[in-house]
């Protein structure tokens, strides 16, 4: 059964893909004619070329590009899959070497890095949720919030490459939970866990999840906390409700 070169067992990105048939055509029009600017000598694109995620996940792909034109991309190769190579049937249309007027040059790698602060931020959401549903069960437990990250048995480093959590207790009927980024193009997250009475009475904890792409350099002041829990709490000034 043919394989497709998109399925999960290879795990490449589509930008990756694209990227290396743009090189591929480069590398056939290179095999073919073109000649360096500043030197009467071939610029010659045969052999074998590493193009690596711009993402920064270490993964790559290999091209192999002969003097006979042909093309060759190999993607990522996992301990348990065949070795396959992709030949790729290209066809010369153009001899034209420089691209349209106003046509806008975007580096690969800065989209990657948007690409791959996406995922962080989409996790750094997912985590701080995660503390908060952590702090609620630890006041049933435990009759009071955590004020130590340890504490919340999450199975994660309090500090990382890109992020620093943190626990900020308010009093004994609230607490924060903060995700702080550590560098531009990611989002900071706070949670807020605070205790509130139903209609009937009786107490229960709530919480809310707030975003925010300004640097989070200290804690935001907690928000006022409805007087009971049908009203809903409002993230700082500067935040987006995630609910």
């Amino acid at each position: 059964m043919k394989k497709n070169i998109y399925t999960a067992s290879f795990l490449l990105p589509r930008k990756l893909i694209t990227a290396a048939l743009l090189l591929l055509v480069a590398g056939i029009s290179g095999c073919e004619s073109s000649t360096n600017a500043q030197s009467s000598r071939p610029v010659r694109w045969t052999g074998e070329w590493e193009l690596k995620d711009p993402r920064g996940t270490g993964k790559s792909m290999k091209v192999i590009l002969t003097p006979q034109g042909k093309a060759y991309f190999i993607p990522p190769q996992s301990s348990y899959s065949q070795k396959v190579a992709y030949d790729i049937p290209l066809e010369k249309v153009s001899s034209r070497t420089s691209l349209p007027a106003g046509t806008e040059v975007i580096p690969l790698g800065d989209v990657g890095k948007k690409q791959a602060d996406r995922e962080r931020n989409k996790e750094a959401k997912a985590i701080v949720g995660a503390m908060n549903r952590a702090q609620q069960a630890y006041y049933l437990e435990n009759g009071k919030f955590s004020t130590e990250f340890n504490s919340l048995e999450l199975g994660l480093s309090q500090n990382t490459e890109h992020y620093a959590y943190k626990i900020v207790p308010q009093s004994s009927k609230r607490v924060m939970n903060i995700r702080r980024a550590k560098s531009k193009g990611l989002s900071s997250y706070v949670g807020f866990v605070y205790l509130t009475k139903t209609s009937s009475g009786e107490t229960v904890t709530l919480a809310k999840l707030c975003e925010t792409d300004s640097n989070l350099s200290r804690p935001p002041r907690m928000p006022r906390i409805p007087r009971n829990s049908s009203q809903a709490i409002k993230c700082p000034r500067g935040f987006i409700d995630l609910k």
